[in-house]
């Protein structure tokens, strides 16, 4: 197989989603300049999550990821694509067909750089300890793309949204180098049993997720209230569960988007928009408070069972867990010197993971983003 194909294949699953349901032939040739529908927009988020919020620094302990979600995408001919992606082979079209549901009326794309580290309680111990976690770091890059769906009634918005992460859990993830920057600087204590950490392994991720919005209650005119259900599978060396569970969110002028999630594959959900006339996401102010859930039944979690290929710390993990969050929301719309954005805090309460955690783990989650 030839470079230019692998490339085009490689690219084509990041754009499986965002691509169009069918391969109308284009008007023009594929590699012909063309130019893009005025008026799209695209969202950059930068997220921080750190168990310092709730007073700790242990267990999951910070994890940080910077998101690019793209314009809506019309088709396989979008001017913002590459000519080299509009003019991929049919065969590579029907395989990404076979992951869209006819009648999507809107597509992103979702690229994401994130790490995350999971150390124990006891920083000062050099020494493997059997009742703890292991240490533990995961740096990767996401692609994904959302595919929303509007029925004609105007009834319940859908997001799927699927996310492949692939990356490397071990030293060169770099989390220690990481960790011991940021104790530096903020004059904390460093960690001394990094050494134990789980070994350099590649890490692959693959997550599907559904979200559905029912229509909003309203009172006065002014306050909302939605519930916002999602469930989802995640399959791979990094972490296979099944997850299900619910945002609700109070509040004025609800944005147009599918909740507040925290660093969670498949969790994105800035929705893409259903018409030129609703591309921006974040048109106007509003506030929110939201409360939400995710229960998981999980199959692995190399941060708890240790690596794949190789022998190293593990514990026994929890076959059932979940994470309850609670926080607020603010957009607000674009100015002259100002696009628009939005920037939610979220605490987090996790149930005990493994056997022999003496407590559940807390954490909190700051979210900017910013729409162009």
């Amino acid at each position: 197989m030839r470079l230019p194909r692998i490339l085009s294949c490689i690219a084509l699953c990041g754009f499986a989603g965002i691509a169009a349901a069918d391969a109308s032939p284009a008007l023009q040739p594929c590699d012909a300049p063309q130019t893009p529908t005025a008026g799209r927009t695209q969202l950059v988020s930068v997220q921080v999550e750190n168990d310092l919020f709730a007073g700790t620094d242990s267990q999951y302990t910070n994890g940080v990821k910077l998101t690019w979600v793209s314009p809506n995408i019309e088709s396989f001919n979008d001017p913002l694509l590459p000519a080299w992606v509009r003019c991929s082979t049919e065969a590579v079209r029907h395989v990404v067909n076979f992951f869209l549901p006819e009648g999507a009326t809107a597509r992103n794309m979702v690229i994401t750089l994130g790490q995350a580290m999971y150390t124990p309680a006891d920083r000062d111990r050099t020494t493997v300890d059997p009742k703890d976690r292991p240490y533990a770091g995961w740096a990767y890059l996401g692609l994904g793309y959302n595919v929303r769906f509007d029925p004609a009634d105007g009834r319940t918005p859908i997001l799927d949204s699927v996310e492949i992460d692939l990356g490397i859990v071990g030293p060169h993830s770099y989390a220690k180098q990481t960790q011991d920057f940021v104790h530096r600087l903020r004059g904390f204590e460093r960690f001394a049993g990094w050494s134990n950490q789980l070994h350099d392994e590649p890490g692959l991720q693959v997550v599907w997720e559904h979200k559905f919005r029912p229509p909003s209650l309203q009172w006065n005119g002014w306050l909302e209230a939605q519930a916002i259900p999602h469930f989802g599978v995640s399959v791979g060396n990094i972490a296979s569960y099944l997850n299900a569970g619910a945002e609700i969110r109070v509040g004025w002028r609800l944005p147009d988007d599918f909740g507040t999630s925290l660093i969670r594959p498949g969790g994105d959900n800035a929705a893409p928009r259903t018409t030129t006339a609703l591309e921006r996401v974040y048109s106007q102010h509003s506030f929110h408070l939201f409360a939400a859930l995710d229960s998981r039944a999980v199959a692995n979690n190399i941060f708890l069972d240790g690596n794949t290929f190789a022998r190293s710390h593990a514990v026994r993990k929890r076959l059932l867990v979940g994470d309850l969050a609670y926080g607020w929301a603010y957009t607000w719309p674009r100015y002259p010197i100002l696009p628009a954005g939005k920037i939610a805090y979220a605490h987090y309460v996790q149930s005990r993971e493994f056997e022999g955690e003496e407590h559940n783990h807390g954490f909190g989650s700051v979210t900017l983003s910013v729409e162009f």
